[in-house]
């Protein structure tokens, strides 16, 4: 049921539900028994798991920076924004349930090996490795992510902490 969450809000359109629509999601998600996590946890069977949107911005060398005019910063911003939404929910995660294995969920990449497929002009609309730093310090088995078709189902990423990237494509 995470990807049909997942592509929920993607092809509506919707990043988050706004006040108008919580009350709509929130009975239609309780009725199916999903659990929206934006920037939340939820533990089961000794899981715990995490879940923001995350954001564009590039990867690696090639991420971008709060450079230039206001409107590339706000971009940038948004990406680091969910990047600290992330760490927050693995932080709280962390503090309550010190002992069980984490598992991210989040719509944007965190690493640009899971797009490799998809054209690489639109990789900085992917993702973005802002959400990498969270999952490797806060010591994540392993994250899943949607919004690339046509990238790479499975990569390890070993830098600091390995953990596994999947990708879910819907």
């Amino acid at each position: 049921m995470v990807g049909s969450a997942l592509a929920m809000f993607h092809y509506t359109g919707i990043t988050r539900p706004t006040k108008d629509i919580d009350v709509f999601y929130l009975i239609e998600l309780t009725e199916h028994k999903i659990t929206l996590l934006d920037g939340e946890a939820i533990v089961i069977e000794n899981i715990g798991f995490v879940g923001v949107k995350g954001f564009g911005g590039g990867f690696d060398r090639y991420m971008l920076s709060m450079f230039g005019e206001e409107a590339m910063k706000n971009f940038v911003q948004e990406a680091v924004n969910e990047s600290l939404l992330l760490d927050r929910a693995l932080a709280r995660l962390e503090q309550d349930h010190p002992e069980i294995q984490k598992v991210a969920l989040m719509h944007y990449a965190p690493i640009a090996e899971t797009v490799i497929g998809e054209p690489k002009e639109i990789y900085p609309f992917l993702g973005s490795s802002h959400l990498v730093e969270p999952l490797q310090r806060r010591k994540v088995a392993a994250a899943f992510h949607g919004h690339a078709h046509a990238g790479k189902f499975k990569a390890c990423y070993q830098q600091v902490s390995p953990f596994i990237m999947l990708l879910f494509p819907y």
